[in-house]
This record gives C-alpha cells, sequence and structure tokens, in this order.
C-alpha cells in the first residue's frame, strides 16, 4: 500500500470491533492481507446468489446491504401489502442495512462456505479494504477469540469446520468481477 493508503487502512483498521483481539502478527500483517478498491456511486460489490470469495472494511464511503423481495414484492419496488418492512430499492430489492466507515461485512458466508446472501452496493463513491476467503479464513483460525466478533449473524451450531482454501470464484461488480478488478489493481500496482 502506498503512504496514503496505509494511513487510511490505519487509521479505520483501528475502529474494527475484531482488531483488537487480533494477534500481534496479525496486527502488523493485515495491511499486507488486504487490498484497496474504489467502487463507484450504483457499483455492486458483492451480488446475492454469488459464491462468496471475500471479506470487506469500509474505509470510506457508504454501502448499502439489500436482499430480494420474496414475499408482498407487486414489480414497482415496493411491498404489495403494508410497505413497511424497511427500506425499498430497485428492482425488488429492500435495504436491510448501511454500512459506513469501519463496517465490515461479507464473514458470515465465508465462515460457512456459502453462497451471498445479500447484495451490497455502494450508494456513494466508496473506498474498500478487501481480504480474499483463503487469508480470511487463516485470519479466523489464527485468532478464534475473534470469531465471536465477526460471526454475529450465524448460530454456532451452524458454521462448519473451518477450512483455508482458495476460492476461484469472485462476486460480480457491475462490468467486471472482483477478481478482474483485484488483478487489474495488483498489476497495475506492479508496473509503478
Amino acid at each position: 500500500m502506498r503512504n496514503k493508503d496505509l494511513q487510511l487502512f490505519n487509521d479505520t483498521i483501528a475502529k474494527v470491533k475484531f482488531y483488537g483481539g487480533l494477534s500481534e502478527n496479525w496486527k502488523s500483517d493485515l495491511h499486507r492481507k488486504m487490498h484497496i478498491l474504489p467502487f463507484k456511486k450504483g457499483e455492486i460489490v458483492f451480488k446475492e446468489g454469488k459464491p462468496a470469495g471475500a471479506f470487506l472494511v469500509v474505509a470510506q464511503g457508504t454501502l448499502s446491504v439489500m436482499n430480494e423481495e420474496q414475499n408482498g414484492h407487486n414489480g414497482n419496488g415496493k411491498n404489495g401489502k403494508n410497505g413497511k418492512n424497511g427500506k425499498n430499492g430497485k428492482n425488488g430489492k429492500k435495504e436491510i442495512k448501511e454500512l459506513t466507515s469501519a463496517d465490515f461485512y461479507g464473514a458470515s458466508e465465508l465462515l460457512i462456505d456459502s453462497t451471498r446472501q445479500k447484495s451490497v452496493t455502494a450508494k456513494e463513491d466508496s473506498l474498500l479494504f478487501l481480504m480474499g476467503k483463503s487469508d480470511f479464513l487463516s485470519m479466523i483460525n489464527d485468532n478464534p477469540e475473534i470469531k465471536s466478533e465477526i460471526d454475529i449473524d450465524i448460530p454456532e451450531t451452524d458454521a462448519p469446520e473451518i477450512k483455508a482454501e482458495e476460492e476461484e470464484k469472485e462476486p460480480a461488480t457491475k462490468g467486471r468481477s472482483l477478481f478482474s478488478k483485484l488483478k487489474g489493481f495488483i498489476k497495475f500496482k506492479k508496473n509503478d
């Protein structure tokens, strides 16, 4: 990371609730495991139903966590019943949560080796720190005490044994995959 990116990383990660539980080795090495990527307003970070391949921490900006409307959707982006189930988005999606600086997302699906259960979209131009699946699972295996800080929405009985293995498929973004975006970023950095 460049110096200004490293400063942003240090300022952001110090506010993340699981950071204090990391071993000193992980604290000193975490910036090497995460990559900073920009996302434009409206760009899809994670797409519901796609394989889970990364964990994110918001550095700057705002993200919207949304899921597909299953019941009561009338095709206009509004609930057909009483419309009181949260903020409704376009195309039958409902906003569940907003993520801002130092919020993280993506752990649940990585821990249970599932597809994305929600879509995540940039509500404004945003900078995110992303960690690949194998590094994320290694972090959890090396620091089991932080698991309770991270997997807040997974019942303990549903989480299978964690295996650190590389995921070949990555979540889709508007126009190109996250994996392609990351590969392009790494190639760009090598040419600097």
